[in-house]
């Protein structure tokens, strides 16, 4: 199983405007990087991911799948720890 799919990452048959929009989320997470500002909302990153993952898939699948096996961001975000309930 390729890490991520469990994240429901969609395919590249989806409408121009969801390639833009998911372009646009990346550009804006790769910013906050530039700029070094916290990356500690998790629900983000793991948006960004799925972004990543169908962007990826729309221009070449070979790059979705070798981008898959080679990312290191599903590990990271599955050591984080939970927040505590009710926060």
């Amino acid at each position: 199983m390729v890490q991520g799919a469990r994240l429901g990452v969609r395919r590249a048959d989806c409408p121009p405007v969801d390639l833009v929009r998911a372009v646009d989320g990346i550009y804006r997470l790769r910013n906050r990087c530039a700029h070094m500002e916290t990356m500690l909302d998790s629900k983000n990153i793991r948006r960004q991911y799925q972004n990543m993952r169908l962007v990826l898939a729309a221009i070449n699948s070979d790059a979705d799948r070798w981008f898959a096996s080679t990312q290191r961001i599903t590990a990271q975000l599955r050591l984080r720890p939970k927040a505590p309930p009710g926060t």
